[in-house]
């Protein structure tokens, strides 16, 4: 049987169902029986809070789920519509293979041979706007739930919420494949909807994104239902996004030094559904933790940082170089830079950004590394000045610097208390981590920006040059 044959039998089933609805709700208006509808729970709404993040509230009585007043009861376990339907997708090979339809399934196989139009009925239904039959709008219903089983591989789209900033774009291109957009009122319910299972707190972090990541028409394996789940249902089908995802992390750390992170790959059809959920989006999303522990402790309430418009661009330029591969310094300074905020710029962090450092600017494993980097750092910062004046002492930072590395390996107990100071003329004190934290972020910028700079021969050449 085919496309065409299938098709007739699917519309003659909703047009069945529909009239049952409107039979029932035609009932309600006369008073002849009791409302036998009952609601979606947690459905979600959205707001928006005046630190201009998505602020969403959920109902149990906003939203009719017209799939239940089949699904729970045997009134309608007779349809003749149904029946027909029924038998014809048992009859087809393909179908009860992709579905793993077998005897002893018993409710898997009714389920998706007769009860799944109860689903698709209601999706209808909601995508429409009322229980009548119409042929424009039950087309791409069909074809959605139709390629859904028939097509080897599904296209689907991935986007990544970006956690606690502002943008000033709506939509700009990051790189070959991959684009910064802001998160659409559809998407964003969606989110909150197939989120709703998470505990407050994620709700409340994952929640707090105005833009995604989005990569577009990645490939799914759909030879089965079964391979179609494995692939959906974890993160190591999109490991590839998560590598670029570093790297954009990174891009955004290098340039703003801003807090931020994300908390799941949405993945969503294109164009293909075989499980719904009233007019919302289809979506599945995989929890993907890449967020400091410290956004669990109420960052949802702060005003998130703006980023300038400029910023943007040097973010995309920095995230292509990354992407296409180069020196394995910079990717490291930039792994480096990305634990440590993950870490929330943590004592331990000194660790991270001393091997950054010495990545990115010591070419040999013998000699004095206090000298040899302060030498380096020193010849850099004369080119490309840094805002914190602390660092024109640079030898006294450096070795500040391994001097509270040093006090780590040994396990000091006072890590966060004073030997996090340091003291610079006139009595001014700086902490430690958030001044290396700043230098090596100034330091990858500039690389980035200057390619020619990366060669530590040449910071060398410019120091003996006395520029």
């Amino acid at each position: 049987m085919g496309e065409k044959e299938i098709k007739e039998l699917v519309k003659k089933a909703v047009d069945d169902g529909l009239s049952i609805l409107r039979y029932q709700e035609e009932r309600v208006e006369q008073e002849e029986i009791a409302d036998p509808f009952s609601f979606y729970e947690q459905f979600p709404f959205l707001q928006w809070a005046k630190n201009g993040l998505p602020d969403f509230s959920y109902s149990s009585v906003a939203k009719i789920k017209y799939s239940n007043l089949f699904l729970r009861t045997n009134r309608y376990n007779d349809i003749q519509s149904w029946k027909v339907l029924q038998e014809a997708l048992l009859s087809n090979k393909e179908y009860v293979a992709f579905y793993g339809l077998t005897a002893e399934e018993e409710v898997a196989r009714n389920y998706h041979t007769y009860f799944f139009i109860a689903d698709l009925i209601d999706h209808y239904a909601h995508v429409y706007g009322k229980p009548e039959y119409h042929e424009k709008a039950f087309e791409p219903v069909f074809q959605a739930w139709y390629g859904a089983w028939s097509k080897n591989e599904l296209k689907v789209d991935v986007w990544v919420p970006i956690l606690f900033l502002h943008f000033p774009v709506g939509e700009v291109e990051l790189g070959p494949g991959v684009q910064l957009r802001q998160i659409d009122d559809a998407r964003q319910l969606s989110k909150a909807y197939f989120g709703r299972h998470l505990n407050s707190k994620l709700q409340q972090v994952f929640g707090s994104a105005t833009h995604a990541l989005v990569f577009e028409d990645w490939v799914v394996d759909n030879t089965s239902l079964e391979a179609r789940n494995d692939f959906l249902n974890g993160p190591n089908a999109f490991s590839d996004i998560i590598e670029h995802l570093a790297y954009l992390m990174g891009s955004l750390r290098v340039v703003t030094g801003e807090e931020t992170g994300y908390g799941q790959l949405l993945v969503f059809p294109a164009g293909w559904s075989d499980q719904w959920a009233a007019d919302l989006l289809p979506c599945f999303p995989i929890e993907q933790h890449h967020f400091p522990a410290s956004f669990l402790n109420q960052k949802w309430k702060q005003t998130p940082p703006k980023i300038k418009e400029k910023d943007v661009q040097d973010i995309a330029d920095i995230y292509k170089s990354l992407s296409k591969g180069g020196r394995k310094s910079l990717e490291v300074g930039v792994q480096k830079l990305n634990s440590i905020y993950l870490n929330d710029q943590s004592p331990e962090s000194m660790i991270d950004i001393l091997t950054a450092l010495e990545a990115l600017l010591l070419d040999e494993v013998h000699g004095d590394p206090v000298y040899k980097l302060s030498m380096r750092l020193g010849s850099l910062l004369q080119i490309a000045p840094f805002s914190r004046k602390e660092a024109n002492d640079i030898f006294k930072v450096v070795e500040a610097l391994y001097k509270y590395k040093l006090n780590i390996l040994k396990g000091s107990s006072h890590l966060n208390g004073k030997e996090r100071k340091i003291s610079f003329y006139p009595k001014k004190k700086i902490d430690v981590v958030s001044f290396g934290t700043d230098l090596l972020r100034h330091l990858l910028l500039t690389f980035f920006k200057n390619p020619q700079m990366q060669e530590p021969a040449y910071l060398d050449r410019q120091l003996i040059k006395g520029v």
